[in-house]
This record gives C-alpha cells, structure tokens and sequence, in this order.
C-alpha cells in the first residue's frame, strides 16, 4: 500500500510539496535518474529523504545544494 492510500489526495500534497522524486529532480537538473544515483554513491548528490525504497529531496535542501556549487566565473 502505498502512501498515498492511506491519506486522502488533498493532505498528500500538502504534506510532499516540499519535495521532489529521483525522476522530478532529474528532469529539472537535465540529468538522467542514473546520474543521481551515481552522484549519491559518489555523495556529491543533495541530501535525501527515504520512504522505504523511495527516495524524495527536499526542495531547499536541493536550493542549498545548488547554492553550494556555485563557483566564480574565471
């Protein structure tokens, strides 16, 4: 059963709004699912949150992530 099951529709995007799936983050860094997996077994992928198998990023926590590699222009 799935989370989703067990709370209506409506209190189960409130309570995931803040985060993104593997696929959701992939698709807005232009990065395939695999790249994130690589990233995490080289830990230089943004913190993550598991549900069981399923793997979520907090929205700022990525923000922060983003921010940290930010480098100046040579």
């Amino acid at each position: 059963m799935s989370l989703s099951e067990h709370i209506p529709a409506d209190e189960d995007s409130d309570i995931l709004s803040e985060y993104l799936t593997e696929p959701q983050l992939a698709a807005q860094l232009h990065v395939s699912t695999m790249t994130l997996k690589r990233w995490r077994a080289l830990r230089e992928a943004p913190p993550i949150v598991r549900l069981g198998r399923r793997i979520l990023y907090r929205r700022d926590a990525v923000e922060k992530w983003l921010a940290g590699r930010e480098v100046e222009a040579a």
